[in-house]
């Protein structure tokens, strides 16, 4: 009893120890932040008219409120806009406290660098707790796979009616546009895959149901569907045959690879069944996979919890493999199960992602100091953790990186 009674104590101080030296290792961390005065987010301040935020955010999100003054403030500099568009978008995101929004400019405008258009988001990012840095690090990613599919983003501190939201992700509106998916043929059609949340628009494909996001003749709606149907047919018959060759007259397998990549190296679990992007460009075209979109539930979210009883499971080293890994059957319907493909998804790998795990790292550094300000006034209000989750979020990228080079980085 008496040896009982000792090992109490000691097993409580290393507890205590083991609390100390991780809040430790987040102080030293945070500290390389401190010797230089923290980056200024820019600011978007939007003066609604004839409406209010209760309004909106109480509202139909696809309810579009016009004539609003919007002002953007960086580095000192202002850039005013008049009778600018404001409206609700997502889909669970819009039942959250921090809701995400889309904006529209009367003409094109360019907006930190990102070209120009009509349609911006703003993005919540409230399930990631890190601040949004998931969506951020993922177009990194897509840049590093192939930056000519990438988005890119902006981190904006975004006030409505001198109410302060917090910290938003702008990027653009994923639609046809030169500045963004460009298509041609009178056939081109954008289609977003979402099997989570169907509606009247959407034409159903299998069990698949798809969403014409946008096209080049709205008049040529209907052909285009039937066309953009057909071949997704011949997709989904050639990965049901496991035949490589055939899905290649498909799909632009170059794409697919990489969508599947990024998908794979991120732990999407929204992948393969909701916002993935598709689009064709006209009859004589293949699909193409890009660009990527919703992250923020990925990399190891600790707001999701996937597949914890799966034999293939780790926060680490697990695939998207409750429905796909090399291991098991196909169970996704879009890609083909053979050696042949996850050899071109290691050679994609070691092209374009090998090594740069570094390079990543310091990326993911530099954007922790560019948002820590802003993010921590956001944290307070809608109850984040950021200290936490970026900690966390740095150790997974370093260790799937790891788990990449063991599985793709030999040949």
């Amino acid at each position: 009893m008496k040896n009982a009674r000792c090992r109490v104590p000691v097993i409580l101080v290393g507890i205590f120890l083991i609390i100390l030296f991780g809040l430790n290792a987040a102080a030293r961390y945070f500290n390389l932040f401190e010797a230089k005065k923290p980056a200024t987010v820019p600011t978007i301040e939007i003066w609604l008219n004839d409406t209010t935020l209760e309004t909106i955010n109480s509202g139909d999100k696809d309810t579009k409120y016009p004539g609003n003054n919007l002002t953007i403030t960086q580095d000192g500099e202002e850039s005013s806009y008049s009778n600018v568009e404001i409206k609700g978008r997502g889909n669970s995101t819009w039942g959250q406290e921090k809701k995400p929004y889309q904006i529209k400019f009367n003409e094109k405008v360019s907006m930190f660098g990102m070209g120009k258009a009509k349609k911006w988001v703003l993005l919540a990012n409230y399930f990631d707790k890190s601040g949004g840095l998931r969506t951020d690090i993922a177009f990194y990613i897509e840049r590093m796979i192939n930056p000519d599919n990438a988005l890119n983003g902006q981190y904006v501190n975004l006030i409505v009616d001198d109410e302060n939201l917090g910290l938003y992700f702008l990027t653009p509106k994923v639609e046809v546009d030169k500045s963004r998916v460009d298509l041609k043929d009178p056939l081109g059609i954008l289609v977003e895959l979402d099997n989570l949340h169907t509606n009247e628009e959407n034409f159903k494909v299998g069990k698949n149901h798809l969403q014409p996001k946008d096209l080049v003749a709205e008049d040529n709606k209907e052909l285009a569907i039937k066309d953009f149907s057909t071949s997704v047919q011949k997709l989904m018959s050639a990965a049901k045959a496991n035949d490589l060759n055939k899905l290649s007259k498909a799909v632009d397998l170059d794409s697919m690879v990489e969508y599947y990549l990024l998908s794979e190296f991120t732990i999407n679990p929204d992948a393969y069944s909701s916002s993935l992007y598709l689009y064709k460009d006209g009859a004589e075209d293949v699909i193409h996979f890009a660009p990527g979109w919703d992250y923020d539930y990925s990399m190891g979210n600790k707001e999701w919890v996937w597949a914890p009883n799966d034999e293939y499971y780790s926060p680490y080293n697990m695939s998207i493999s409750k429905y796909y890994d090399p291991k098991k059957e196909n169970k996704v319907g879009w890609f083909v199960n053979t050696p042949k493909f996850y050899k071109i998804v290691g050679a994609k790998y070691r092209e374009t992602m090998m090594g740069k795990k570094d390079e990543l790292l310091q990326y993911f550094d530099e954007q922790v100091k560019y948002i820590k300000k802003s993010m921590l006034y956001d944290e307070a209000r809608w109850n984040g953790r950021f200290y936490e989750e970026v900690m966390y979020l740095r150790d997974w990228l370093s260790k799937r990186f790891d788990y990449f080079d063991e599985v793709y980085g030999v040949i």
